[in-house]
């Protein structure tokens, strides 16, 4: 590519820029409130991955290190922070869960074996 073309490229670019900026869809969008605050919701030290919301934001669902070898499911209920095993006969590693909005449905990787998922 020539330099002159490159040249015109970064005009185009900076025309382009330059409206986005000035447009009044610009602004409104950046005036909209990004995020909440993040909330703690443990503290007992054990790590912890993959969280997703449930059941339309009530439960969360994550995977907890049991031990070196293993990640369970854990389900929590938001309003009052009680926790139990999505599923309690496991023997293998549980994690990435993915959960319907509603919550009756909820799909995970399960280790089967040494690199077997």
């Amino acid at each position: 590519m020539s330099s002159k073309a490159v040249l015109s490229l970064m005009s185009f670019f900076d025309r382009v820029c330059s409206r986005l900026i000035a447009s009044p869809v610009f602004v409104v969008a950046l005036a909209l409130p990004v995020s909440a605050r993040p909330v703690r919701h443990t503290s007992d030290g054990i790590l912890k991955a993959s969280p997703v919301f449930s059941k339309r934001s009530t439960e969360l669902i994550y995977a907890v290190l049991e031990n070196p070898e293993r990640f369970r499911l854990i389900k929590m209920n938001l309003a009052d922070r009680t926790t139990e095993s999505l599923r309690k006969d496991t023997s293998t590693a549980e994690f990435e869960p993915a959960c319907s909005r509603d919550g009756r449905y909820c799909a995970f990787v399960r280790q089967r074996g040494v690199l077997s998922f």
